[in-house]
């Protein structure tokens, strides 16, 4: 590029006879078109793809023209302000004679060049789960060129928790995340960017428990607790271990149920309480006498057993209030419930 083109002058000769001429002489118009002289200079693309490259040509005289064209074929591209790479032709011609119209000219080729293509892979797309809730990326870059590459994430909704300047770095939202990796040659930057899209997935079970009581008592010694109505689930975890859908607990306390949904890892937990009323009554009976000529009856009464709340009777003779007339010698019995 800059380099001056050495051109050879052409002499041509033209011959023209005149009527005003003698007869036993000759004459000769000679004409001199000079072969043009040009100066041409290029630049080369400054980053691979563009087409930013120019060719100047310069040294013509007036009457002089040029064209310029890629490969020496095809069409004229010298009113382009911008070149891409490839090898240009520049031909440079005169007007050349008015009666022969013959043309003088000369050529130079310019070859304009691009810096090596840099190559950017993001990596492949990610999932967030809640087994899962960050991700790293893996991205990958490389250049033909002996340049030093620079790295860059950045993402419109996402979340980059760190590595942003590296190609691996820790991502921990959905979005879209790209990377651009760039070369530094003196003042100018080339660069080149790919996407990848990390989605994700956290999505929870319900958990649902259920049981016909919550209290166990003389009468209700166990509960069934049942898990099955959960959706969006996969399996149960309970205190304790098992695995069941439901359970059956015999002793007061606090349980739990975890739904776990296998795709994600996501889970719900569900936990219900379970008291106990199993106080028994302290049965009394009074009356404790002995039946005699004098004395036919005695009253036996249970009147005065400890008891909560509400006290129901049954005397072993099948009376249900809390005091009975006894008049055979026996053993007497009565529940307090």
């Amino acid at each position: 590029a800059g380099d001056l083109i050495e051109a050879t002058t052409m002499l041509y000769v033209y011959v023209a006879a005149t009527d005003t001429c003698p007869a036993d002489e000759s004459s000769f118009t000679v004409t001199i078109e000079d072969t043009p002289t040009i100066e041409v200079s290029s630049t080369n693309v400054t980053c691979f793809g563009a087409a930013n490259g120019t060719i100047i040509v310069s040294g013509l005289e007036d009457g002089e023209t040029y064209i310029i064209q890629l490969n020496g074929e095809g069409n004229d591209l010298s009113e382009q302000a911008t070149f891409g790479p490839g090898t240009y032709l520049i031909t440079a011609s005169s007007n050349g004679n008015n009666q022969e119209e013959l043309i003088c000219s000369t050529s130079e080729e310019v070859v304009i060049t691009q810096p090596s293509q840099i190559f950017v892979n993001a990596g492949t797309n990610k999932l967030l789960t809640c087994n899962n809730p960050t991700a790293t990326l893996i991205g990958n870059a490389s250049t033909n060129d002996q340049i030093s590459l620079t790295y860059l994430w950045t993402t419109t909704s996402g979340v980059i928790d760190s590595g942003a300047n590296t190609l691996t770095p820790i991502v921990s939202g959905p979005g879209i995340y790209t990377l651009t990796v760039s070369t530094i040659d003196g003042e100018i930057v080339c660069s080149a960017s790919d996407t990848v899209q990390v989605t994700q997935d956290v999505t929870k079970p319900t958990a649902v428990l259920t049981a016909e009581t919550t209290e166990l008592n003389c009468n209700v010694t166990s509960i069934v607790l049942d898990a099955s109505q959960s959706t969006g689930g996969d399996k149960f975890l309970w205190k304790g271990g098992a695995t069941t859908s439901s359970i059956t607990v015999t002793e007061p306390g606090s349980y739990y149920v975890i739904v776990i949904k296998n795709s994600n890892g996501c889970v719900a937990t569900k936990t219900i309480t379970i008291t106990q009323n199993s106080v028994e009554p302290e049965v009394v009976i009074t009356g404790d006498s002995e039946l005699t000529c004098e004395t036919t009856s005695v009253t036996l009464d249970a009147s005065s057993s400890t008891v909560l709340g509400t006290a129901s009777y049954l005397w072993s003779t099948g009376e249900t209030t809390a005091t009975i007339v006894v008049s055979e010698p026996n053993d007497y019995t009565v529940t307090v419930t």
